[in-house]
């Protein structure tokens, strides 16, 4: 009997493996190769950090693409040829540049890397819009359908440091924003701030409060957009200036963005409040593409509006230097740039990625928010992103620390290395994800074919003050290596790095 089973199992061995064996030798690579053709012309195109990577970081396309045409024509199944494919994007290092798993079968998900997991990226707002117009919402709707309809839920952590072991730690806030203060051995006093995310789509309650504290009316298809991206952001704001001032008296004041994957536009106006310094918005570069081409000349009927109406000087002059900026840039966007070289190892003599002197906040790198009051909301906003939300300048003036991570990404990113760019704060901790400049209006993803695979395509880069790919991340000025600290030892750490100013 036993010999009898034995046998029996060694013919369903031998049928399996012959199974197996069959299906890799009639397993055909060739879609799996077309999609790597595509996906390749498409990062040529498209693809804003293509040149730094090569330019900055050493990476060498060719051999790259060599590996991987030789690893789709070896492979003998859909995981090898996946593989490929997602090692191939993770030799970019770009927290952005990353394979979506949503529509991605079971099998290959649970095996893929995600890459650039946790590090949502930034929006524009004003570009986010969805093709697809949801219809208004009567007067009657209520905080919770509307926030529910508007994906709003809360995802957010705390400290990561152990704040009741800080001496004479005293708890100000707990909700948006967690805060307090403690005293340090030389008897100075630290606030203590921690914004978990910039991202207002995971703050349900903000959203719901918003919601409340707005005039019932219907709400259409603008007045959705506006209260996504601009209402419950703007409460928020409110919410840490709150947090801010209740911090008042205070020497020192310390932001925690450790594991702050990042988020929206509003982080710009966050930073602001932390210094009376005027930060200045860094430079941006578009990839001269159509995805970009159309963005000037709306800007420009915009202010071309503005200043048809009777202005103040100071508001004309900002207009008119607005628009002169955004002529260069329209012109610029309209040239091109074929990167394919780069592939062979050859430089194209070119750059696919503008420089006209706009920033990732508009075309002006810093307009104070209380200027322009005089002006058309929708010049206002395409002069200086900022003056779309609600904020005060400096509200916090003193000595200003930022606590960072490996895993503080995105528009965090940006909030940091403003700072640190203006000489308005000390950043402490490890250097930062290197996640960049993300997405606008969704950014220019590619979805494969063959293999359903969607890979999300950052459009834009941000230039620090000395030039450098925000992609490089943001280094600390004081290092603290946060892995395999506990909470109190993060604490301590903490302590002993604002010790040593």
């Amino acid at each position: 009997m036993r010999t009898r089973r034995l046998r029996v199992l060694v013919a369903l061995l031998l049928v399996t493996l012959a199974a197996v064996t069959l299906r890799r030798l009639s397993f055909d690579p060739a879609p799996w190769q077309e999609d790597y053709r595509l996906l390749r012309e498409h990062l040529t195109a498209t693809y804003a950090n293509l040149e730094w990577a090569v330019d900055g970081r050493g990476l060498d396309l060719a051999a790259l693409d060599a590996a991987t045409r030789d690893r789709l024509a070896r492979c003998r199944s859909n995981i090898e040829c996946a593989w490929a494919l997602a090692d191939f994007l993770a030799a970019f290092d770009d927290g952005h540049l990353r394979l979506d798993l949503g529509g991605m079968p079971v099998a290959l998900a649970a095996v893929l890397p995600r890459r650039g997991s946790g590090q949502p990226a930034r929006e524009n707002s004003k570009m986010s819009e969805g093709s697809s117009e949801p219809p208004p919402w009567p007067a009657e709707t209520t905080a919770a359908e509307a926030c529910d309809r508007l994906g709003m839920h809360d995802d957010r952590d705390g400290f990561e440091l152990a704040t009741a072991s800080l001496p004479s730690w005293q708890e100000a806030r707990r909700d948006p924003f967690p805060a307090g203060r403690f005293s340090l051995p030389d008897g100075r006093v630290v606030g203590l701030v921690r914004i978990p995310i910039f991202d207002q789509r995971r703050y349900r309650a903000a959203c719901e409060e918003a919601w409340t504290r707005r005039e019932a009316a219907a709400c259409d298809q603008g007045c959705q957009r506006a209260f996504r991206w601009r209402g419950s952001a703007n409460h928020l704001l409110d919410e840490l200036r709150a947090t801010i001032e209740a911090l008042a008296g205070v020497d020192v004041m310390v932001v925690d963005l450790t594991g702050n994957g990042g988020g929206t536009d509003w982080v710009d106006a966050a930073a602001r409040m932390f210094t009376a310094s005027p930060l200045v918005c860094p430079r941006l570069g578009a990839i001269r593409h159509e995805h970009w081409r159309g963005r000037p000349a709306r800007a420009l009927e915009a202010i071309e509006r503005a200043l048809a109406a009777e202005l103040a000087a100071p508001d004309r002059a900002l207009l008119t230097d607005a628009r002169a900026r955004l002529q260069l840039w329209r012109d610029e966007l309209e040239g091109s740039c074929d990167l394919t070289p780069l592939w062979r190892g050859e430089a194209p003599g070119c750059s696919r990625l503008t420089r006209a002197p706009v920033t990732a906040c508009g075309p002006l790198e810093r307009v104070p928010p209380d200027a322009l009051t005089g002006v058309d909301e929708d010049a206002r906003d395409v002069v200086f992103e900022g003056l779309s939300f609600r904020y005060a300048e400096g509200v916090w003036r003193g000595p200003l620390f930022v606590l960072v991570d490996r895993r503080t990404g995105s528009a965090s990113e940006h909030f940091a290395a403003m700072l640190q760019d203006g000489d308005a704060a000390t950043i402490i901790g490890e250097a930062t994800a290197g996640s960049g400049c993300g997405y606008t209006g969704g950014g220019t993803p590619i979805t494969l074919p063959h293999s359903g695979f969607t890979v999300r395509v950052p459009d834009c880069t941000r230039w620090r003050a000395d030039g450098v790919n925000e992609l490089e991340g943001v280094t600390p000025d004081r290092a603290i290596d946060w892995s395999g600290l506990g909470a109190k030892a993060r604490a301590d750490a903490v302590v002993d790095a604002l010790q040593s100013r």
